[in-house]
C-alpha cells in the first residue's frame, strides 16, 4: 500500500538525521528532490508527499522492515 503523506521522509529524519548517524552517502539526496546537501550536511528542502519511502529504503543507516516492501513480480 502506498503511503500518501510524508511518513517515509519523517522516519528518515527521526531515525537517521536527528540521531546524527547519517554517513552522507548521498542515497537520499540522489533519490529524492526534497533532500540536498548544505554545509556538509543532508538537509530537508521541502515536505515529501510521494509516499514511496525510497529514501528510507536505500539509506544504509536506517532500519527498514522488508515485510513492509511491496513485491512486484516481473510479467512474462
Amino acid at each position: 500500500m502506498k503511503n500518501t503523506d510524508y511518513e517515509g521522509q519523517q522516519a528518515l529524519i527521526e531515525k537517521v538525521l536527528d540521531r546524527g548517524i547519517c554517513v552522507k552517502c548521498g542515497a537520499c539526496v540522489g533519490l529524492c528532490p526534497h533532500f540536498s546537501y548544505w554545509d556538509g550536511q543532508v538537509v530537508v528542502l521541502d515536505r515529501c508527499s510521494a509516499g514511496t519511502w525510497r529514501c528510507l529504503q536505500y539509506c544504509p543507516r536506517a532500519e527498514y522492515p522488508e515485510t513492509s516492501l511491496e513485491r512486484h513480480d516481473a510479467q512474462d
